[in-house]
């Protein structure tokens, strides 16, 4: 009778165990008020082709070689002979990516800023902790894992398609530390079927598993054209959170 009691009560207790581990969860959601919020990561580029600047890159190219005209200059910077020219409407632009994380940049979401426009851009913040599940989520890492997103597009589009990869990011975590850098000439001339004609996020060698414990941030845009030309600037951005709130995401365990 011992016996049998014991190994009930044995039983029992894994029969609890088994339920706690993979038993059903409950999320719950409060708001918090605080008095200050930490604005999220934001990148502030120029729109690519814009960024080209020849009177820019003439005067530097002086300063370094010297005793050269713009013609021999143009001559250098032979844009004609690398890619094939497209008539494109072109209008300056600057680019806003918002992320959770100051380490990687990931090119999505983002916003366009047209000059003489005002922008207003507002934040709602939210913060979720998650029971820790393979598939869905590791706390082995904070936010989302953008240095995965930078290490599957350079993986898919220049170190298996070039066997090299590019200066700026040959310090990426998870790639060898033994690839050269890649030749100019090689990016130029595969640089539109290879990388251009390539979404970023539309190859993935492994998926990337964000934190458990992560900030979420909503987005709000609003622009609108200025009543006449700015003063010694083209563009502006406002940024500020809606409330100083944020709304707390926790998964918790049910057990009996």
């Amino acid at each position: 009778m011992k016996v049998l009691c014991t190994c009930c009560g044995t039983a029992t207790t894994v029969l609890v165990i088994i339920e706690y581990i993979r038993g059903p969860t409950a999320s719950s959601t409060t708001i918090r008020l605080v008095p200050s919020l930490e604005l999220p990561a934001i990148t502030i580029c120029p729109k690519v082709p814009d960024a080209f600047n020849f009177d820019a890159l003439y005067r530097d190219m002086n300063e370094k070689i010297g005793g050269i005209n713009t013609d021999v200059a143009r001559d250098l910077v032979s844009c004609d002979a690398i890619f094939r020219s497209r008539p494109v409407m072109r209008r300056v632009q600057i680019i806003i990516y918002v992320n959770d994380n100051f380490e990687q940049v990931v090119d999505f979401p983002r916003f366009y800023l047209y000059p003489h426009e005002w922008n207003r851009m507002h934040f709602i913040a939210r913060f979720i902790e998650l029971l820790e599940h393979p598939n869905d989520c590791t706390n082995e890492l904070v936010g989302k894992d953008a240095n995965c997103f930078v290490r599957n597009w350079l993986t898919a589009n220049v170190i298996d398609a070039f066997n090299c990869t590019v200066p700026y990011l040959e310090d990426t975590k998870g790639i060898s530390n033994n690839l050269p850098i890649c030749e100019v000439k090689v990016l130029a001339e595969n640089y539109y079927n290879a990388i251009q004609l390539v979404h970023s996020g539309a190859v993935h060698s492994q998926e990337c598993v964000p934190g458990c414990s992560r900030w979420e941030y909503g987005v709000s845009l609003q622009q609108s054209p200025a009543l006449q030309p700015f003063v010694q600037h083209e563009f502006n951005l406002e940024i500020s959170f809606y409330d100083l709130q944020y709304e707390h995401v926790k998964e918790a365990n049910l057990f009996s």
